[in-house]
């Protein structure tokens, strides 16, 4: 039997040996190592669809849905020109008028003559008068156009002068504007040689009157002049000026939903009020002198 002593020298030679090869742990405040961190692609970000405009006519009806025939129209070549020159019909497609307009300089008449130079077209008054209408087409008018292309017009109980809710005319300033005088601008110069869907809607009752160009809302205003004691028609073409201006899938709507009584009392009313204020501005009678 090995002494105590030696035994004891055994066992502590044995621990030094093992812990020699022991795997040193590592420090409590010593971080792990970490991977890199991989590069990841940015996800890919879905496209925006394009918003579909929805139509303002959506639901209404055409003229010949409502009115159970197609409107007619008259031709007005108010120029010195053959309407052969100045107008040309090119058929339908899908009950939908295609149309062209030509005014030049040269075809302006003369100085003193009862009228304005003009190539379009006057279509039928409203059957009814108490709702909304609509005029719609795909336009291009070329460049050097300086004239009016649209009208919703009344020439009855309008004080005598005529009146137009909506006016669509190309100015100086190459612009398309409603009106003469205050000349809002609703396409640019660059509108020259470019299609656009222009639609433009009257309702009497209301007085609102409406220019939407590929259906987005342009212009709107309040026009009472006239109301429905008027007769309101549209017009389109070539009016004054020099001209050439294109018409595409031009169609008519009515829309179906009538005004309220409270809205046409109303109306009457305003109708009635304008015509006592015209009544009152007429110049009076002189007397004749006594001689």
């Amino acid at each position: 039997m090995k002494p105590i002593s030696t035994l004891l020298l055994s066992l502590l030679i044995a621990a030094i040996a093992t812990t020699a090869h022991a795997a040193p742990k590592p420090a409590k405040d010593t971080p792990k190592p970490t991977e890199p961190a991989k590069a990841t692609p940015e996800a890919a970000k879905p496209i925006e669809a394009a918003k579909t405009v929805k139509a303002p006519n959506e639901g209404w009806k055409t003229w010949s849905e409502y009115y159970g025939r197609p409107p007619r129209y008259k031709l007005q070549n108010w120029t010195v020109s053959d309407a052969s020159e100045t107008f040309k019909d090119h058929g339908k497609s899908n009950g939908k008028e295609n149309l062209t307009f030509t005014l030049r300089k040269s075809d302006a008449r003369p100085q003193g003559t009862s009228g304005g130079t003009r190539v379009e077209l006057a279509w039928d008054r409203w059957p009814e008068q108490k709702v909304e209408h609509m005029m719609e087409a795909d336009v291009m008018y070329e460049e050097g156009t300086k004239t009016c292309i649209m009208q919703i017009k009344s020439n009855q109980n309008t004080g005598g002068s005529g009146a137009a809710s909506i006016y669509l005319n190309i100015r100086n300033n190459n612009c398309l504007h409603h009106s003469v005088n205050e000349r809002v601008v609703i396409l640019d110069d660059k509108a020259f040689g470019k299609w656009h869907n222009i639609k433009v809607a009257y309702n009497p009752v209301t007085g609102q009157a409406r220019v939407w160009i590929d259906n987005i809302l342009k212009f709107e205003h309040i026009y009472r002049d006239g109301g429905i004691d008027s007769a309101w028609y549209f017009k389109n073409g070539a009016y004054w000026g020099t001209a050439k201006v294109h018409f595409k899938n031009l169609t008519f709507w009515v829309n179906p939903v009538k005004p309220t009584k409270e809205q046409i009392k109303a109306n009457e009313a305003e109708n009635a009020r304008k015509a006592a204020e015209r009544d009152t501005k007429k110049p009076s009678t002189p007397k004749p002198r006594k001689k």
